[in-house]
């Protein structure tokens, strides 16, 4: 008889809390590169903070994958740690409720960039 594979609670967990410690540090490198003056002042502890709090509000838009994820603690480094609350047309991205995840990151960057005057090349 085959043997059936028992994975408890406790390693379901101690599994997904290494999966985010692993994105975590993703994260870091990836904003401590795109806004290295911004992070300069930011030991790993206090960006860490600021990464579980943002994505935490991130995944409550139900942003999820890693990509989603990404944009959006860069729209916090670019417009401000409460961007999703200042500014009306963030957080009607954010909120629409017919809008799937992918096209809310991909709309949030479009927007912020024309916000910001930044032009394609």
């Amino acid at each position: 008889m085959p043997r059936m594979l028992v994975i408890r609670d406790a390693q379901m967990e101690a599994l997904a809390q290494s999966l985010r410690d692993s994105f975590e540090k993703r994260a870091r490198a990836h904003l401590r590169d795109l806004f290295p003056e911004d992070c300069a002042e930011l030991s790993d502890g206090p960006l860490g903070d600021r990464i579980r709090e943002s994505i935490a509000r991130a995944q409550s838009y139900g942003l999820k994958t890693e990509d989603e994820l990404l944009t959006f603690l860069e729209q916090v480094f670019i417009l401000g740690p409460d961007f999703d609350s200042e500014y009306a047309w963030a957080r009607e991205v954010l909120t629409h409720d017919r809008m799937g995840p992918a096209t809310k990151a991909e709309l949030l960057t479009r927007l912020t960039d024309q916000y910001l005057g930044v032009t394609e090349d």
